[in-house]
């Protein structure tokens, strides 16, 4: 594989981690004990069926303007998920 292609596909990878990790953001998922990898996995799918990339994207830009402090917590939260879901 070469170099040009591992940057594109780690890009991408990045770039589905973020999509995910906005959708279990705007889900109504919540960070309270273990959580089972089929319910992230249901809670991200279900939330970008709903409202897709710029409507999960959409909404954490409201949460970050509303309340700064605690949108950082969740999607720190919501990025640990997706790395290990």
């Amino acid at each position: 594989m070469s170099a040009a292609t591992t940057i594109a596909m780690t890009g991408t990878t990045m770039r589905n981690a973020t999509i995910r990790a906005r959708a279990l953001f705007a889900s109504s998922l919540r960070p309270c004990g273990p959580l089972d990898p089929a319910q992230i996995r249901a809670a991200i799918e279900g939330t970008l069926a709903k409202l897709g990339d710029t409507g999960c994207l959409s909404a954490v830009a409201q949460e970050y303007g509303d309340y700064p402090e605690s949108a950082a917590r969740r999607m720190r939260w919501a990025l640990s998920v997706v790395g290990t879901a």
